[in-house]
């Protein structure tokens, strides 16, 4: 199955409509639908500690270089 730019910007535009819909509604926070559709975020939601990203080192199969990134402290007034 060939993958179609058209069939994923309707796909897109689609989910767009429906997190408008639900922000009129009040069925969702501005906050709360930002959270939501950040995957980066959401997947590190549980996170306890630095999260770290690793890169291959070129030419060194095998080998990874890492960089750590502290975990985000969350301010009373985001709760």
């Amino acid at each position: 199955m060939a993958f179609l730019f058209e069939d994923r910007a309707r796909q897109k535009a689609e989910a767009r409509a429906r997190d408008e819909d639900r922000l009129a509604r009040g069925e969702i926070s501005a906050a709360d639908l930002q959270k939501e559709n950040a995957h980066f975020a959401r997947a590190l939601s549980g996170q306890n500690g630095p999260f770290r990203v690793g890169f291959p080192v070129k030419s060194q199969p095998g080998k990874r270089r890492y960089v750590e990134f502290p975990p985000n402290k969350v301010r009373k007034d985001d709760s």
